[in-house]
């Protein structure tokens, strides 16, 4: 595994603009600045492990980008949801909690199984 300085910044800075993003539409909410905080880190941790960091094997790289792409989507849809409707911030961080440990075993096993 190598990391790109380059697109993780590019990454950082998208998660940055997406979670400002998700905290002005949930600008109503008591919970809207950590709303926005939470949203920028979930959404942070895909485009990182899915195109800041480059992987040894073609096969790995295929994998984990579109899983990645995949749970980005995912959380992007789920966060602006949350913040039209409104949620407990109990379950929000639960759920992208849970969210991202899934995502995290997966590219685990991916990177293990040496493909």
């Amino acid at each position: 595994m190598k990391v790109n300085t380059f697109l993780t910044l590019i990454a950082l800075v998208l998660s940055a603009l997406l979670g400002y993003w998700v905290y002005s539409v949930a600008e109503a909410d008591t919970h809207a600045t950590l709303a926005g905080v939470l949203s920028a880190i979930c959404l942070a941790i895909p485009l990182i492990l899915g195109f800041g960091v480059s992987y040894q094997t073609s096969a790995a790289i295929v994998n984990v980008r579109t899983i990645s792409c995949v749970l980005f989507l995912l959380m992007l849809i789920l966060h602006f949801y949350y913040a039209n409707t409104g949620i407990s911030m109990p379950s929000y961080v639960i759920i992208n909690g849970i969210l991202v440990c899934i995502y995290l075993a997966i590219i685990y096993a991916i990177l293990k199984s040496k493909q």
